[in-house]
C-alpha cells in the first residue's frame, strides 16, 4: 500500500494560538474548508456529529483529549493546518512508502511528532515539523544538502522539499507534514 505526505506552509504561533481559544465559530469554518478542498471543491455540508468536527471543538476549546481517539485530533491539526496555511504541491508524494522518506532522510523531521500537544498517535497521520529557526538554517546549507542523498531517484523529492523549505523561509512560516 502507498501512502502520500501533505505539507503545509503556516505560522506555528498562529495553530498554537487556536489551541484553547474558544473560539465558537472556528470549527466549522476549519471543517467546510478542509472538506472542500479534500473533495476536490465540491462543497458539502459540516456534519457536526462528525469525528473530526468533534475533535476540533475538543482542541479549539482546549477540553482533555482522549487517546482513544489521537487520530481525530492528527486530521483535526491538518484541517487547521489547511485554515491557517498554505498546502504546498506535493503531487510526486502522493504513492510513497516510508521508505521513500527513509532514502530522502525526512524521515527525521518525522521524528520530530506534532507542533501542538497531542496523544500518541499509534498509527495515521504521521505528523512530523520543521519551526521557521530550522529553516533558516536549511536555507544557508548548500542545495542538495538539506536532506541525505543516496541515489538519482530520490533527487525529484529532494528539489520538492527545497522548494518547500525556500517558499516557508521565503514566508516567514513554518513546515507542517501529514503522512497517511
Amino acid at each position: 500500500m502507498n501512502y502520500k505526505l501533505v505539507p503545509y506552509s503556516v505560522k506555528l504561533a498562529e495553530v498554537r494560538s487556536l489551541v484553547g481559544s474558544c473560539q465558537e465559530s472556528v470549527p466549522t469554518k476549519v471543517c467546510q474548508q478542509f472538506f472542500e478542498v479534500e473533495h476536490q471543491k465540491h462543497p458539502i455540508g459540516v456534519d457536526t456529529n462528525s469525528d473530526l468536527f468533534d475533535a476540533l471543538v475538543e482542541l479549539i476549546d482546549g477540553d482533555n483529549l482522549d487517546p482513544d481517539r489521537a487520530y481525530h485530533y492528527g486530521y483535526a491539526l491538518q484541517a487547521m493546518c489547511e485554515y491557517l496555511g498554505t498546502r504546498l504541491e506535493s503531487n510526486s508524494w502522493n504513492q510513497v512508502k516510508w521508505a521513500t522518506l527513509e532514502d530522502t532522510g525526512l524521515n527525521a523531521v518525522m521524528g520530530k511528532g506534532s507542533p501542538i500537544a497531542l496523544p500518541l498517535i499509534p498509527d495515521f497521520p504521521t505528523i512530523g515539523h520543521l519551526p521557521n529557526k530550522k529553516i533558516r538554517q536549511l536555507i544557508e546549507e548548500p542545495k542538495g544538502n538539506s536532506l541525505k542523498i543516496e541515489s538519482d531517484e530520490v533527487h525529484g523529492f529532494l528539489r520538492d522539499f527545497d522548494g518547500w523549505v525556500q517558499q516557508a523561509y521565503d514566508d516567514k512560516k513554518d513546515l507542517v507534514f501529514f503522512y497517511y
